[in-house]
């Protein structure tokens, strides 16, 4: 079988199975919105109107959207696992990067579904939407949800276990996140935190949306975080299908 007809089969194989979980779907929908009620409003002293605040906050959430939907991977990873499903894979001609592939390029709907809701809601609020600078965001959130996405796969394959793939991603989550300029710009920090901040390669994801966003495409934040991406998401597929290959089951 072509490994393009193997990597769309893993691809139908994980969306049908996220429609299995309708919690996990619903919530998945409903927390970019619930950032985008209950705590933009919050950011509207720091500006002088929701608009201002919108513009600034929403390509961020859009990163954490995008990192958030990658980071489930290593927990369906685990789930074949502990089903003996990647025991009766590995014993099919099938090609491991079809594997990886397949479960992975889910999180672009992971992504762009709740981006979509995010967008329009933000809209109605008041968000300025430029076409082009939106749309290069998006490729970018796209690109590093599938980065977040093979990377976990990687943990989840090299751990193989429910219990420590969920600390290992919780550990990991919440400071890339409060460093990367999401909830508040880094720069209100002080020195050391904002020294800290550059080291975490979300931080120039976050502020390449933002350049994006604001319709400036030359900036070195939105070929930063290109670069970061694209980087990540290199080294992710390339480990984790290593690790698929060598896995012993």
């Amino acid at each position: 079988m072509p490994m393009i007809k193997q990597t769309w089969l893993f691809f139908t194989r994980r969306l049908i199975k996220s429609f299995q979980q309708p919690a996990m779907l619903f919530m998945t929908l409903m927390t970019p919105i619930l950032y985008l009620v209950l705590f933009a409003p919050l950011l509207q002293r720091f500006s002088g109107s929701m608009a201002d605040v919108l513009n600034q906050f929403v390509p961020g959430i859009l990163i954490l959207t995008a990192f958030s939907a990658g980071m489930g991977t290593g927990w369906y990873v685990v789930d074949d696992d502990t089903q003996d499903i990647l025991e009766l894979f590995k014993v099919m001609p099938i090609n491991s990067f079809a594997y990886v592939l397949g479960t992975v390029i889910y999180d672009i709907i992971g992504f762009l579904v709740p981006a979509a809701i995010l967008i329009i809601g933000a809209a109605w609020r008041g968000f300025t939407i430029h076409i082009e600078g939106l749309s290069v965001l998006l490729l970018l959130g796209t690109v590093f949800a599938l980065a977040v996405s093979s990377l976990t796969a990687w943990v989840g394959l090299k751990i193989r276990n429910t219990g420590a793939v969920g600390g290992i991603v919780s550990g990991i989550q919440l400071p890339l996140m409060l460093l990367s300029g999401v909830m508040l710009p880094i720069s209100y920090g002080p020195h050391w935190l904002r020294t800290i901040a550059q080291f975490n390669p979300m931080y120039y994801v976050v502020k390449g949306a933002q350049a994006f966003n604001q319709g400036t495409f030359d900036s070195k934040w939105g070929v930063s975080g290109f670069a970061v991406s694209l980087v990540l998401l290199l080294i992710g597929l390339l480990i984790s299908t290593h690790s698929y290959r060598k896995l012993r089951i």
